[in-house]
């Protein structure tokens, strides 16, 4: 470690002098985060932490490790699809429970693409869903319509 004095940035405030220990203590504890913007005499302007490398002993906190594996697949556009499906044989319900999955995989996967994929499975439960909502309509119509022309 070096006897460089640093100072880091929060919102409006500048915190410093540090010891470049003290620092990277603050990084690992999560008090400095890559977006806060740090600064060292000797460098031209201040710059956002994670664009140091020499204060990084590992990927900051809050960022996805490059060597991890892909994103994996929603389990609620799983469930929407297997809900959606259902609801052909079953009931509305099932179908209903299978468009509201597909809606909230579809929220999910936009907001944290990094952790989750499987947008197409998504999408396929909400118009299988949507279908089997319509023709479960569409048959308890038919059997109201068919109850009340019989009893006539």
């Amino acid at each position: 470690m070096s006897d460089i004095q640093w100072y880091y940035g929060k919102e409006d405030d500048r915190v410093g002098p540090l010891t470049e220990r003290e620092l990277k203590a603050l990084i690992r504890s999560g008090a400095v985060k890559p977006t806060d913007w740090v600064w060292r005499a000797g460098m031209d302007n201040w710059a956002p932490a994670s664009d140091v490398p020499d204060l990084w002993e590992e990927p900051p906190i809050g960022t996805i490790p490059m060597d991890r594996a892909e994103p994996t697949t929603s389990p609620l556009a799983i469930a929407s699809l297997v809900c959606s499906l259902l609801g052909f044989m079953c009931c509305f319900i099932t179908a209903l429970a299978g468009v509201i999955c597909g809606h909230v995989a579809l929220g999910q996967i936009k907001r944290e693409p990094h952790l989750y994929k499987g947008r197409e499975l998504a999408l396929a439960g909400l118009i299988l869903g949507y279908i089997a909502l319509a023709l479960n309509a569409a048959y308890f119509i038919f059997v109201i319509i068919m109850g009340a022309a019989g009893g006539g």
